[in-house]
C-alpha cells in the first residue's frame, strides 16, 4: 500500500507521518532571562519580552514564554493583605490627604509609580540603614528611567524616548 494511501485509511495528514522535531539550542535565551531576571526580580514576562525586543534579540514571544516557564519564572500570585494598624499620623506632625471619593483617577501616576516602586524596591528589600534605601533606590530609578521599557511609551525606556523625540531639550 503507498503512503498516500495508508495516511488517508488511517485518517492521519502525511506531514503529520514526515515531521521531525529539531531540538533548538535555548542557551542564549536561559543566559539571557537569568541576567535578566538577577537585575530585575519582580518584573514578569511582559517586561522580559518587551526589554528583549527593545535589546533586538532574535526571540519570538512563543520561544521565550517556553523557556520562561521551563524556569518557572511566573511571579507567585499575590494574596490578600491586612492592613496593620494605623498609628496616628498626628504624632509626627503629617496629616493624611486621602484621593477624593469617586475620583480614582485623581492622582494615578504618582500611585502608579508607588506601587511599581513598593512592589520592586521596598518588598523585596530588608533593609538595614537609611542610607541603604537610598543607595538601593537610587540604583532602581537609574534602571528605571534608562532600561525598563514603559508600555505608555511605546515599549521604550523613558530617556530614550525624550532623546528621540525631544533631541534639543536638555535637563
Amino acid at each position: 500500500m503507498s503512503q498516500r494511501r495508508a495516511c488517508v485509511a488511517s485518517g492521519i495528514a502525511r506531514s503529520t507521518l514526515r515531521y521531525c522535531h529539531k531540538q533548538s539550542d535555548d542557551s542564549g535565551v536561559i543566559q539571557f532571562m537569568q541576567t535578566y531576571m538577577a537585575t530585575n526580580p519582580r518584573h514578569g514576562f511582559g517586561l522580559l519580552y518587551a526589554s528583549a525586543l527593545h535589546q533586538n534579540h532574535p526571540w519570538g514571544k512563543t520561544v521565550l514564554w517556553r523557556v520562561y516557564c521551563q524556569l518557572h519564572l511566573n511571579l507567585p500570585r499575590r494574596g490578600k493583605k491586612r492592613l496593620p494598624a494605623r498609628i496616628p499620623a498626628r504624632v509626627k506632625g503629617i496629616a493624611l490627604n486621602h484621593i477624593q471619593p469617586g475620583k480614582p483617577t485623581q492622582n494615578a501616576y504618582v500611585e502608579r509609580f508607588n506601587r511599581t516602586y513598593r512592589t520592586e524596591v521596598l518588598d523585596c528589600y530588608v533593609f538595614d540603614s537609611l542610607q541603604e534605601v537610598r543607595d538601593i533606590t537610587e540604583d532602581w530609578l537609574h534602571r528605571y528611567n534608562h532600561h525598563r521599557p514603559h508600555e505608555a511609551l511605546g515599549s521604550v525606556p523613558p530617556v530614550e524616548y525624550r532623546v528621540t523625540k525631544f533631541p534639543n531639550l536638555y535637563f
